[in-house]
C-alpha cells in the first residue's frame, strides 16, 4: 500500500505543482542567496506533505549544498 500512496503523490505533485507558480512569488528578501524563494517553498511543501513536523535548524548533513532544480 505505502508504494501506490507514494506514486499517486508524486503524480498529484507532477500535474499541480507547476500550477502554484512559484516562481511567480517575489521575493522579499534583500540579498540573493543560494536558493531561489521558489526552491524554498517547493521543498518545505514537498517536506509537509510527506509528513515533516518543521523545518530542520540547520544542515548538518551537508544534503542542502545543492539546490533541487
Amino acid at each position: 500500500m505505502e508504494g501506490r500512496r507514494l506514486r499517486r503523490m508524486v503524480g498529484l505533485l507532477q500535474a499541480r505543482l507547476p500550477e502554484l507558480d512559484l516562481e511567480g512569488v517575489a521575493d522579499p528578501r534583500a540579498r540573493e542567496g543560494r536558493w531561489s524563494l521558489a526552491q524554498i517553498l517547493r521543498a518545505t511543501l514537498v517536506g509537509l506533505m510527506a509528513g515533516c513536523k518543521g523545518l530542520p535548524p540547520r544542515d548538518t548533513e551537508g544534503a542542502l549544498r545543492e539546490p533541487m532544480t
